[in-house]
């Protein structure tokens, strides 16, 4: 007598074999990329790597960016208020310790919740480095402003977290909340 396996193998035949076989690869591919969709909040894709740094006077290390300060600032006028505004002014190293000049292929970005919120274009100016190649074997600093309204400032102010996309890195970002508007 012929084990199960064997007798069942011979009574499907290699054509259906193989049909059953690629079946259960696009399922299984199917399902992955399900699964990799629902694990990530945003609609696209967010590389949450964690990122290394190390102190500035250290001669090797990885290149990196890094959150040194991080702020809300709710509006004061009555305007401001009704429309739920805030100001997010987020201040970053950015080091290159490669031997090239690195170019930003991507403005950076505030991700709040599957929301990317743009830099304030009328602050760019004080971004300075951060929104410019990065020399070689050098660090940048500069500060980041996103203005926000409505259920986004809600969120901020709730849970006083966020993401940064900079430099090809997401960094996680935790906000203190000022009264002090500038």
């Amino acid at each position: 007598m012929r084990p199960f396996g064997t007798t069942l193998l011979a009574a499907l035949g290699p054509a259906r074999i193989a049909t059953i076989v690629a079946a259960a690869i696009v399922a299984g591919v199917v399902a992955g990329y399900a699964l990799a969709t629902l694990s990530n909040d945003s609609k696209e894709h967010v590389d949450t790597t964690a990122v290394q740094t190390v102190p500035a006077d250290t001669a090797a290390g990885p290149d990196g960016a890094q959150v040194v300060k991080a702020v809300l600032m709710p509006a004061t006028t009555a305007s401001g208020k009704a429309r739920r505004r805030a100001r997010a002014e987020i201040v970053v190293n950015l080091r290159n310790l490669s031997g090239v000049t690195r170019v930003p292929t991507a403005p950076p970005v505030l991700i709040v919740h599957s929301r990317r919120l743009h830099i304030d274009p009328a602050a760019s100016a004080d971004a300075g480095n951060l929104l410019k190649p990065v020399p070689a074997l050098t660090r940048v600093t500069g500060t980041l402003r996103f203005e926000t309204a409505g259920s986004d400032t809600d969120r901020l102010t709730a849970e006083r977290r966020a993401r940064l996309a900079i430099a090809g890195q997401t960094l996680p970002v935790r906000l203190t909340i000022s009264s002090i508007a500038p």
